[in-house]
């Protein structure tokens, strides 16, 4: 299978167990009360943590197949969209599985920069908080705030080089809850070590290491 997303590092492997939660329950509460990222955060669920995967056209139903066949789980409808500030064409369908959710996207036109080099995505509840949060610890801004069909991205840029989008939603999704918190392994270099971790902990307050 054709899957043209690689990440790459070297030297040092953090392990992260993601816990990208709230104590509330419903994305509308969230929106309704979003505070700064130091005192309440402007996270939701680890279920609306998606892992990004590019696939060739020709491959995007079978690996989402393979998915459901391996985890279980549900589908969102597939469609071709615009999910880039620049004019783009990709077929997009989210895998909802129990050990967590996987955004798949097959580009029908070439990939603008410098989307596919971002690992994860994770939903919040308030966007222009959520750059200000992550650019307060450290982390740079790759794509500014822009539109898409159904909410607003970004994409940030931790130290070290390791790209997150994130998103928020027009109309708040629902997602059944994971029965398992997945990991979420990533590779920086051994002079960035440090400075990776102390930003994304920061961003993050609930996330743990262990190197």
């Amino acid at each position: 299978m054709d899957l043209k997303k690689i990440f790459a590092g070297t030297s040092v492997a953090i392990f992260l167990t993601i816990a990208f939660t709230s104590g509330a329950q419903h994305f509308s509460t969230f929106a309704q009360t979003a505070r700064p990222a130091e005192t309440k955060g402007i996270a939701v669920a680890p279920q609306y943590d998606t892992t990004h995967v590019y696939v060739s056209p020709q491959d995007f139903d079978r690996l989402v197949a393979s998915l459901i066949a391996t985890f279980g789980g549900t589908t969102t409808k597939q469609g071709v969209f615009t999910v880039t500030p620049t004019p783009s064409s990709t077929m997009s369908q989210l895998v909802l599985t129990p050990a967590g959710s996987v955004s798949v996207f097959g580009f029908k036109t070439p990939i603008p920069y410098p989307f596919g080099g971002e690992r994860t995505g994770y939903l919040v509840t308030d966007m222009d908080e959520a750059v200000r949060a992550a650019k307060a610890t450290g982390a740079d801004v790759s794509v500014a705030p822009f539109d898409d069909p159904i909410g607003r991205d970004a994409i940030i840029q931790w130290p070290g080089g390791v790209n997150t989008q994130l998103y928020w939603h027009t109309t708040a999704p629902s997602y059944a809850t994971l029965q398992t918190i997945p990991e979420n392994r990533v590779y920086v270099s051994q002079d960035r070590v440090d400075a990776f971790v102390s930003s994304f902990v920061a961003f993050f307050p609930r996330a743990s290491r262990l190197r």
